[in-house]
């Protein structure tokens, strides 16, 4: 694969993750804080930050494989997953023992909404074989 597809490729990532990020927060704002009155912003803030954060990751990390070995795409996809699991349940106990009961349940609820949306959003990106 050559550097311009490469390129290609991981703007196409990065737009998508963008445009995911801003219909959720836009939605979850809209839902949550204005119809149903609850305080959504912290865990907005929180899981936009780590959606974005790992979005960008994973496919600075992809580009830099794919150009220099990419026969170990697999080993990086199977760690890619691991690490966001890991990441995610980090986060999650991090904001667990700073928040009160009430908000850890709104913050699970929209934490979780943004980790499926990553799931989602990576699967089906590389569902297609990009290395060739």
């Amino acid at each position: 694969m050559d550097e311009r597809q490469i390129g290609k490729y991981r703007w196409s990532y990065i737009t998508q993750a963008l445009i995911t990020l801003v219909v959720l927060d836009l939605g979850v704002y809209a839902l949550g804080g204005m119809w149903l009155g609850y305080a959504v912003l912290l865990p907005l803030l929180v899981s936009s930050l780590v959606f974005l954060t790992i979005e960008l990751s994973d496919i600075l990390l992809w580009s830099r494989i794919v150009k220099k070995v990419p026969e170990n795409l697999p080993t990086f996809f199977m760690g890619v997953s691991g690490f966001r699991m890991l990441l995610c349940v980090l986060v999650f106990f991090i904001y667990y023992f700073t928040a009160e009961r009430q908000a850890m349940l709104i913050f699970l609820c929209i934490f979780a909404l943004f980790y499926v949306a990553m799931l989602a959003h990576h699967a089906l990106f590389f569902s297609h074989d990009k290395s060739k």
